[in-house]
This record gives structure tokens, C-alpha cells and sequence, in this order.
């Protein structure tokens, strides 16, 4: 869990982005793998994204964006910001 950056969904398919820049492609969608990585200190925080909180450098609250380590900016989903800063604060 610790190399992968984030997951993103591409129609029924998720690439995972890992931290040397790897991708892998995987013919499930991002919705099977949810809740299964949401245990392993991974969030939601898109229809298309979920991201590893261990990677997570920043949170811009005022545009919505998540920045990894690698400074990918990630959109965060209006309806995911709650979650994601309930998230954050238990960390």
C-alpha cells in the first residue's frame, strides 16, 4: 500500500499511480476497490479518485485540490470535503 500514490478511475477500469511513477491498469472499477483501500488509510475524495493519506502533502480547502507528494493536484468533490477533513482530523 505504502508505493501507491493514488487510484483513478478510467470507466470500469482503475489505474493505480504508484510512487515511482508506475501505472497500473486493472480491469475493475475504482468502486471495487473502495472500501477495501478506505481501511488501509487511503479517501474517496472524487468520483475518479482516491488518494493514499500518507502521500497527501496539502489540502487547499479554498480550491478543492489535494497535493501528493509527487505534486500531482487532485480535484476534491464539493460533496467529499466534509469526509475528507472529518478524515484528516483523525488522523
Amino acid at each position: 500500500f505504502d508505493d501507491i500514490l493514488r487510484c483513478e478511475s478510467d470507466r470500469n477500469y482503475t489505474v493505480f499511480i504508484l510512487e515511482n511513477g508506475e501505472r497500473i491498469m486493472v480491469s475493475k472499477s475504482i468502486k471495487e476497490f473502495e472500501e477495501f483501500l478506505e481501511e488501509n488509510n487511503f479517501c474517496r475524495i472524487h468520483q475518479s479518485h482516491i488518494i493514499n493519506l500518507t502521500h497527501l502533502r496539502k489540502f487547499k480547502k479554498d480550491e478543492l485540490i489535494c497535493i501528493l507528494k509527487d505534486n500531482s493536484e487532485i480535484p476534491v468533490a464539493y460533496r467529499k470535503r466534509d469526509d475528507l477533513l472529518k478524515v484528516l482530523r483523525n488522523l
